[in-house]
């Protein structure tokens, strides 16, 4: 497994992150399944920097866990399309960099009707998250 590969990944969860925190932050009645998009993402990145130290300290040794989520539809690429899903669901026009934007009543309308689609997208998050703290789990034992 590639490093590179999983510090792609984290750069798109972070970009979730902060999606989710300028949501958050901007609207005041942001709703619960974006606190909890960020919670679940939060903790995919912590899992995902573990995972990035674990591939740097082997030094090409590879172990039966971890080898498990590379590949073709692997946990990995999984994870990542996932994390992209849930950065196209916000509005493109949204920069959280910039703090002083405040939301618009197209955001704040256009966010329920995506609610469906980001809870499915939170739960495939969680089940990326669980398959690869089992492969870690797998190694460690």
């Amino acid at each position: 497994m590639e490093v590179s590969s999983v510090i792609a990944i984290i750069q798109v969860v972070d970009r979730v992150i902060d999606l989710c925190r300028f949501y958050v932050e901007t609207a005041k009645e942001a709703s619960s399944d974006i606190r909890s998009i960020l919670l679940e993402t939060s903790i995919l990145k912590t899992v995902l920097e573990n995972v990035k130290f674990l591939i740097q300290q082997q030094q090409n040794v590879t172990t039966p866990g971890l080898s498990c989520l590379i590949g073709p539809n692997g946990v990995i690429e999984t994870c990542e399309k996932t994390a992209k899903d849930l950065v196209a669901l916000f509005p493109v026009d949204i920069v959280p960099r910039s703090r002083k934007r405040k939301r618009d009543l197209a955001t704040s309308l256009a966010w329920p009707l995506k609610k469906a689609k980001a809870d499915k997208l939170r739960t495939e998050i969680c089940h990326c998250r669980a398959n690869i703290v089992l492969a870690i789990t797998a190694d460690s034992a």
